[in-house]
């Protein structure tokens, strides 16, 4: 019995202690009428929130019209003409149009990282409907700069894929409550 108590004290003040916080990621897709044009996900901590860039995130990858792009990629765009931009605001799960300042003049994208030289990279437009602040146009345009193509997408979708620790955490918890309510069958008591 001292055993079990010792056990269930110590489950009781672990259980207590303040959680770190953990990876949140995101996938999305952009569609058009009938196909996905772009697909990707990115990772970042849950103690942030508000409108998110590239420097709040710890992984990035972007599928786009036959090529992948990653946070190392972007990340070495330095050069001030580069088209470089991420604005994800967390509340609404959506891509925040913005102005985007590079080598041709500002446009309006929701997501970009283009290089100037060689010109390689990605550009994706505000979708139809969405604000467009440089007044460039906010008509779903995706450019891939790699392979020179592009396509519409008018559609976009977020999800939050729990990370495999989120998963492990949780079994451990649901364990921890099996094994504190067990309860151990003892033979009847002989009456006389």
């Amino acid at each position: 019995m001292k055993t079990i108590m010792v056990t269930a004290a110590a489950l009781l003040a672990v259980s207590g202690a303040a959680a770190n916080a953990a990876t949140v990621r995101e996938t999305f897709t952009f569609d058009d009428a009938s196909n996905t044009v772009a697909s990707g996900w990115f990772t970042y901590d849950s103690s942030k929130s508000g409108v998110l860039g590239y420097g709040d995130l710890e992984g990035f990858s972007l599928s786009v019209l036959g090529s992948t792009y990653d946070l190392s990629f972007v990340q070495g765009l330095t050069d001030p003409s580069d088209y470089v931009y991420f604005g994800y605001d967390t509340a609404s799960m959506t891509f925040v149009p913005a102005s985007i300042s590079g080598y041709a003049g500002a446009y309006s994208g929701i997501l970009a990282g283009l290089g100037y030289s060689p010109n390689t990279g990605f550009f994706f437009d505000p979708l139809v409907g969405e604000a467009d602040p440089a007044g460039t146009g906010a008509d779903g345009v995706f450019g891939n700069y790699v392979n020179a193509t592009q396509a519409n997408a008018t559609a976009l979708s977020v999800s939050v894929v729990p990370e495999l620790s989120t998963w492990a955490m949780m079994g451990a918890g649901f364990a921890a409550l099996a094994f504190v309510g067990y309860r151990r069958s003892r033979p009847a008591g002989v009456i006389a």
